[in-house]
């Protein structure tokens, strides 16, 4: 069907963007989900304080973890988009600096945790 002034393309994408967005909903409610029942699951079978101590290993690892993203992927989509020539040097470029900031990040860590004392 068509609506009054709009054309099929105007529709097609109205639609294609209605469809997407539903997938991406159903997705994120799909993997909060699984998430609480996984959590609800270790819970039951790690106790407190074991619980406690994954915790802390998850969340500390997430953290460092963030760092290292950096938000390269975002601006390196955005260069190759601009420029298709030279994707090649610009992901062998993400790669060495991505890797190179995953050892600092890394060092740091390790560097941390030992003066936090933790076993």
């Amino acid at each position: 069907f068509c609506l009054p002034g709009k054309g099929v393309s105007e529709l097609t994408i109205a639609r294609k963007v209605a469809v997407n967005t539903g997938i991406q909903i159903f997705g994120q409610v799909l993997n909060h989900g699984i998430g609480m029942i996984t959590s609800i699951l270790l819970i039951r079978y790690l106790g407190p304080t074991e619980f406690g101590k994954y915790a802390f290993v998850t969340i500390y690892i997430a953290m460092f973890g963030m760092i290292n993203n950096f938000g390269m992927g975002t601006i390196l989509a955005r260069d190759i988009a601009k420029n298709k020539t030279k994707a090649d040097c610009l992901i062998g470029n993400a790669i060495l600096l991505k890797s190179l900031i995953a050892l600092i990040t890394m060092s740091f860590s390790i560097i941390i945790i030992s003066l936090l004392r933790y076993p």
